[in-house]
Order: C-alpha cells, then structure tokens, then sequence
C-alpha cells in the first residue's frame, strides 16, 4: 500500500501557531516510513525493493542535510576570515571601482571616470539618495584615459545642495556618435570594514563605502591625514 507523502502529512500534522516548515526533515520521512508500514494491506505487504529504495533516500537525505549545514558553517567561517583580514585595510588608503560622491558642508569628494577611447562630448549625472536627478554637468570633449571630476555641489537652480552621498552617472560619445565606454573610481581612506549579506566592504573616511571585490590599489594611508599630523 502506498500512501501518498503530502496526503499523509496534512491529515497527521497538527495545526501549529507558527509558520509551517516548507522542508521535510528526516524525522518526517521515518514518521511516513512507519505510517505506511502500519497501515499496509496484509495481503499486500511492501515489497523489500521498494523499501530499500526508501532507506537509501532516508540516507541520502540525511547526508545532504549534513553537508548543507556543514556549507553554511563554512560560509560563515570564510566571512568572519575575510572580515578580519579586511580590517587591515583601515588606515589604509584604497582606489576601487565606485560611482558616488560624498558632500560635507563644502568639501565634496572627488572621483575619476575613465575613457576607453576619445570622446566628442562627455556629460555627468548627479543622483540623490532617492535616485532623482539634481543635476547635469557638460563636461565637453575629452580624450582617452583617465579624468578627476569635481562636482560644485549645486542643483539645477544653482542652489547647494544638502550634505549626503550622491551618486555619478557618465555618459560619452565619440566624434561619429558611437557609444564610448566609462568606467569609474573613488579613493579614500578606510575607516571601517562590515559586513552585508555575506559580502565585505570598506567605510571610508568621507562616508562613501566601497566593495571590497572592487579595491584595484592601496596605498599606506591617504596623503592629506600625513600632511594633516605633520602639522600638528
């Protein structure tokens, strides 16, 4: 006699105040395992092939549920590792891929967008949090390579904008109109390292964070904090 899993489950399970696993678990399918042992037509017993063909999915589940739980922990091991060894970087000074700006009062931070070839017209894009546009800088023509862009920190209307993070979107186009490519970057200093679903990043000094996959150089701290304490 077989009895259906899902069947069997809703008419034994009671009702529970909490929400119902979406996973069966090995104690379920040995619950199901005696179930039907109990309930077989005596004229129709289990055929032994049958039931060995259920121990070894018993089995296999149980080994699979071991090595999830192994994974995880593993998981976890690596992103406690990879956090500790990122909080090397602070006091580090890092340039890696990056697209935001942050404003202070009147500090603005800058950034560098790069040209895969030479372009006709580069423009910029100035985002807020929220993700509306602010402003629009022309920044005319300009050749391949790398160029630092500073914003002013004005909107559309020529008023200052308020402190925050805001994010840079470029766009290129070479002589005959073609699409040119840009790529950008930010620099700082790490002031914290953390953690964020499983991936690690870099706080730096001016507020921006930064993923740690994308760090292309790091230098012995940001020059203007050398200069700053030679000062004082």
């Amino acid at each position: 006699m077989y009895i259906d899993v899902t069947s069997y489950l809703n008419s034994t399970m009671p009702e529970a105040d909490t929400e119902p696993s979406s996973s069966l678990d090995q104690d379920d399918f040995l619950q199901i395992l005696v179930a039907q042992l109990e309930q077989q037509d005596p004229t129709e017993p289990t055929d032994n092939a049958q039931m060995v063909d259920q121990m070894t999915s018993y089995a296999q589940l149980e080994q699979l549920t071991n090595i999830s739980t192994a994974m995880d922990t593993l998981i976890a091991g690596m992103a406690s590792l990879g956090a500790t060894q990122a909080a090397g970087y602070i006091g580090m000074g890092v340039e890696a891929g990056g697209y935001t700006v942050a404003k202070k009062g009147e500090s603005i931070s800058p950034m560098t967008y790069t040209l895969g070839s030479d372009a006709e017209s580069v423009s910029a894009y100035i985002y807020d949090e929220n993700g509306d546009i602010v402003d629009t800088v022309i920044l005319g023509s300009a050749q391949a390579g790398a160029h630092e862009f500073n914003w002013d920190g004005l909107d559309y209307n020529g008023k200052k904008v308020p402190d925050g993070t805001y994010s840079v979107g470029f766009s290129a186009e070479a002589e005959n109109g073609d699409a040119v490519s840009v790529s950008t970057s930010v620099t700082g200093t790490v002031k914290a390292v953390f953690t964020q679903d499983g991936t690690i990043y870099l706080k730096l000094d001016d507020g921006r964070t930064v993923n740690l996959d994308n760090v292309t150089s790091i230098t012995q701290g940001n020059q203007n904090d050398e200069d700053d304490q030679a000062d004082a």
